[in-house]
């Protein structure tokens, strides 16, 4: 497996169990891997630490949030409490995932 940076979030900020991030995909629990809060300099969620812990749920239906989506949401509902946050926060969110994409040169995929 890959390991993949989601760039593309919502992060609703909350108390302890109320607070969501929602990416386009469907990943399960175990391919969470860690939620960091680049803008407060805080780990929000990490899979190996059950005091950074959380529920991650999945939906095929369509999201307001997330329109174009073909592969679902996820949304993970943090244990962390998150309401002294912004919802514009940068986040640094890395998932496991199954595809592997790999560039073959350094500089770039230009038409040679």
């Amino acid at each position: 497996m890959a390991r993949k940076q989601i760039r593309y979030y919502v992060f609703t900020p909350g108390g302890v169990g109320s607070g969501t991030v929602k990416f386009s995909g469907t990943y399960e629990k175990k391919d969470v891997l860690v939620i960091y809060n680049n803008t407060d300099n805080i780990n929000i969620y990490n899979f190996a630490d059950s005091s950074l812990g959380g529920s991650v749920s999945t939906s095929q239906a369509v999201d307001s949030d997330f329109p174009q989506s073909q592969d679902g949401v996820t949304t993970v509902t943090l244990d962390y409490n998150t309401s002294a946050m912004s919802a514009g926060d940068e986040l640094l969110i890395y998932v496991e995932s199954s595809e592997l994409v790999t560039i073959p040169y350094a500089f770039g995929v230009d038409a040679v």
